[in-house]
C-alpha cells in the first residue's frame, strides 16, 4: 500500500471519528434540550365570594412548583399607586389544594406566602403584577388537579383578567436555563465539529481515489 493510500485511509479515519463523535454529543445536547412545559397551568379566575373551580393538570418536570395568583397592570400604572395596586392585589382571598387522584398533597391560601410579590413583563403583553400563595412538589408525568375558591376580595380586579398560574419554581428555572445555554453552546460546537468531519472524511476518500487512480496508471 503506498504513502498516499495510507494518508487517504488515515484521514477517513480521522473525519468519521470526528463526525461521529460530534454527532453524538450534538444529537444527546440536542435532545436534553428545555422541551417541559415550566408553567403547566394558568387559570383565569373571578374575584368574587364563593367562585370555585377544580381543573386537571400534568407535570412534565419533577421538582417543587410555585401556585401565584397575578393581574395585569393598568395600563396608567405609575410609582405612586404602586402601593395601593400592590393592596388590591393582596386583597383577594384564595384558598387552594393539590390532589393525585384522590389524596391531597398540599393546601394552602392567599396567607401562605403573602411576602413573595413578583411582577413579569411578558414579550408582547402587558406586565402582570401577582404574589406567591402556595408550594407543592410534584413528580414527571403524573396528572393532578387543583381545586381553587375565592373567598373574598376587590371586585375591581376582575377588569385586568386576575389568575392563578403554577409554575416551577424560580431558582431551579433558572438554573435550567442557565445549564441550557451551556448545552446550547456545546450543542452548535458539536454540529460545527460533525460537519469537519464530514469534510475531512470526504478529503481522505478524494485522497484514496487519487491515490488507486494513480497505483492503476
Amino acid at each position: 500500500m503506498g504513502h498516499r493510500r495510507r494518508l487517504g485511509l488515515a484521514v477517513c479515519a480521522l473525519g468519521a471519528a470526528l463526525s461521529l463523535v460530534c454527532g453524538t454529543i450534538a444529537y444527546l445536547c440536542r435532545e436534553s434540550l428545555f422541551v417541559f412545559e415550566p408553567t403547566p397551568l394558568q387559570l383565569p379566575v373571578a374575584v368574587a365570594a364563593a367562585w370555585q373551580a377544580r381543573v386537571p393538570f400534568e407535570i412534565q418536570r419533577s421538582g417543587e412548583y410555585e401556585i401565584q395568583f397575578d393581574c395585569e397592570d393598568p395600563a396608567d400604572l405609575r410609582p405612586p399607586a404602586y402601593g395601593g395596586w400592590d393592596h388590591a392585589i393582596r386583597s383577594a382571598g384564595i384558598r387552594w389544594e393539590v390532589l393525585s387522584g384522590s389524596r391531597r398533597i398540599a393546601s394552602g391560601s392567599s396567607q401562605t406566602y403573602p411576602e413573595n410579590r413578583y411582577s413579569r413583563f411578558g414579550p408582547g403583553g402587558p406586565s402582570r403584577s401577582g404574589h406567591e400563595i402556595g408550594r407543592f412538589l410534584a413528580a414527571a408525568g403524573h396528572r393532578y388537579e387543583l381545586t381553587v375558591t375565592v373567598e373574598s376580595g376587590d371586585g375591581r380586579l376582575n377588569a385586568h383578567r386576575p389568575r392563578v398560574n403554577i409554575e416551577l419554581d424560580g431558582q431551579e428555572l433558572s438554573d435550567i436555563s442557565n445549564v441550557d445555554e451551556v448545552r446550547e453552546l456545546l450543542y452548535r460546537a458539536a454540529k460545527r465539529g460533525s460537519y469537519a468531519g464530514g469534510a475531512v472524511l470526504l478529503a481522505g476518500l478524494a485522497i484514496e481515489v487519487i491515490a488507486r487512480r494513480r497505483q492503476v496508471r
